[in-house]
């Protein structure tokens, strides 16, 4: 694709429950949140020529796409992901250049950059998470640039544990 990409990286640092790797499919993430950033650059060399990126999302293996997002490129950093439920969502990015043409051409073209399994079970995994973050938002006073962060992991956490206890 050559000027956006995914960086997984950071979305993989993004998360206050790393990921683990799906079995039998070395390329899926599962992720223990239903919201969740993705981040992406453009890289500086061509940026000047890309007008937009955009964001697609497949529920069905890319058998179909739909626009989830579409962000100026000077305004890209990352995608805001809300998963409506449980399940497996493959991501793909397609420019839009300044003089109007797309890359990938179609979305019939679109390969997944990204593929996200969100799962929703509470675990033994996840009940040692909240201790740790809760722990790390007790040693950040409420004027570090940290504290926020920090409060929104432990706040989304605590959410999902009541979500998963409720079910």
């Amino acid at each position: 694709m050559g000027y956006a990409k995914f960086i997984v990286v950071g979305f993989l640092a993004a998360l206050a429950n790393p990921p683990t790797k799906e079995p039998g499919d070395k390329d899926t993430h599962v992720v223990l949140r239903q919201r969740f950033k993705i981040p992406c650059a453009i890289d500086e060399k061509g940026a000047d020529k890309i007008k937009e990126v955009r964001l697609f999302c497949s529920r069905d293996k890319g058998k179909t796409w739909k626009v989830h997002s579409q962000i100026p490129s000077e305004r890209v950093v990352f995608f805001s992901i809300k998963a409506p439920e449980k399940g497996l969502y493959w991501f793909a990015v397609q420019l839009k250049r300044t003089d109007g043409s797309l890359e990938p051409k179609s979305m019939e073209a679109l390969t997944p950059g990204l593929k996200v399994k969100v799962s929703l079970t509470w675990t033994e995994k996840d009940e040692e998470n909240l201790r740790y973050w809760r722990q790390e938002k007790n040693k950040l006073s409420k004027g570090n640039p940290n504290f926020r962060d920090t409060a929104d992991i432990v706040s989304d956490l605590e959410a999902r544990k009541k979500a998963a206890q409720n079910r």
